[in-house]
């Protein structure tokens, strides 16, 4: 592939939320890698939705010298910097989720990398089922869709004492700023809230940011349980071969210090590999 770097094709006015979500997107690299073994090694073509700056087409490229790697983002700013690294066998598209400029039936693999919970964001479940309906479209029968995101939590009560009194001044300020679902919680006399544990994950998920904090408030993190995504993947004809849900250890160590629950901390990741039908 020649390598065309393009000009960002307007000014963005806070330089700073780039900056720190291109870094926030190199620091998950590694935990990104945990879907490489869900991959054939002789997978001819390969798309992923919402590449951002290429942290995962980089991973793609050198692991995979020899398949056809696509990337496809809304973002201009992100697909110029995806371009940037130059790797040989991916190119990079600068369009939407919903309409993928690709002929039917091929591409191998489809790609989601903590991007369904955009879509869902800032399109609805309509705009999802849109997407997964372009995926499977797609797709070559007994191709595969894999997705790394964020899981919902199931829906229960839990007793949260805050360890540090910035961390019960930002709850305080989450549930003013935060309009995406209604605040369920009830504070306690000895300084404690009891809180419903998906209103609380979108918390856990969050609280830390000073830059971008504002665009945080308008995602959710915790959109589908596990089993959710399993009866939304096999909807669009996709059966499920493998998932696997944890607590990326980022946030267990981040919880631990900030935060004392009743119950264990929630597992905040989930990966799957759906297979389209022969």
């Amino acid at each position: 592939m020649e390598c065309k770097v393009q000009q960002p094709v307007q000014q963005f006015q806070d330089q700073a939320e780039y900056q720190a979500l291109m870094e926030g997107l190199e620091r998950s690299k590694f935990h990104k890698a945990l879907i490489l073994p869900l991959i054939e090694r002789n997978t001819e073509k390969i798309v992923e939705i919402g590449c951002g700056n290429g942290v995962v087409l980089d991973l793609l490229a050198h692991n995979f010298r020899k398949s056809q790697i696509t990337g496809i983002d809304l973002d201009p700013v992100m697909c110029d910097a995806a371009r940037k690294r130059c790797l040989d066998n991916v190119d990079v598209l600068l369009t939407g989720a919903t309409h993928l400029p690709l002929a039917d039936e091929s591409v191998d693999v489809v790609i989601y990398c903590s991007t369904i919970h955009e879509i869902y964001s800032h399109g609805g479940p309509h705009e999802v089922d849109n997407s997964l309906s372009e995926a499977v479209r797609v797709l070559k029968p007994g191709g595969s869709i894999i997705i790394r995101d964020t899981v919902k939590p199931a829906q229960e009560k839990v007793r949260v004492n805050f360890k540090k009194d910035w961390t019960r001044k930002r709850f305080r300020t989450f549930i003013k700023d935060y309009k995406v679902m209604p605040a369920r919680y009830r504070q306690l006399s000895d300084g404690a809230v009891q809180v419903e544990l998906d209103y609380f994950f979108e918390y856990l998920t969050k609280y830390f940011y000073e830059v971008g904090w504002h665009k945080e408030m308008d995602e959710i993190y915790g959109y589908f349980t596990k089993e959710e995504f399993r009866d939304k993947l096999t909807q669009h004809g996709l059966k499920v071969a493998k998932m696997h849900s944890y607590l990326l250890p980022f946030f267990e160590e981040k919880w631990s210090k900030d935060f004392s629950m009743d119950a264990p901390f929630p597992e905040s990741t989930v990966i799957i590999k759906a297979v389209k039908g022969q």
